[in-house]
């Protein structure tokens, strides 16, 4: 993400957010997926499981951003 924030620094916004949603969407939507993934196995008790959760929802709206 750092990377490909660093190539688009500069550039007028119609273009970054074009660049976001080729190359930082597919990242964060495999991210999601991940924790999606392990979350189902983690506890709910547990505040590994509830943080790994509450980073699934926030990386999941952040798809949602780049639609």
């Amino acid at each position: 993400m750092y990377a490909v924030e660093e190539e688009i620094r500069g550039l007028p916004t119609a273009e970054r957010l074009a660049a976001k949603q080729s190359q930082s969407k597919p990242l964060l939507a495999s991210l999601h997926t991940w924790l999606v993934e392990k979350s189902a196995t983690l506890s709910k008790k547990f505040p590994v499981g509830r943080g790994v959760r509450l980073c699934a929802q926030s990386v999941g709206c952040a798809v949602l951003l780049l639609r």
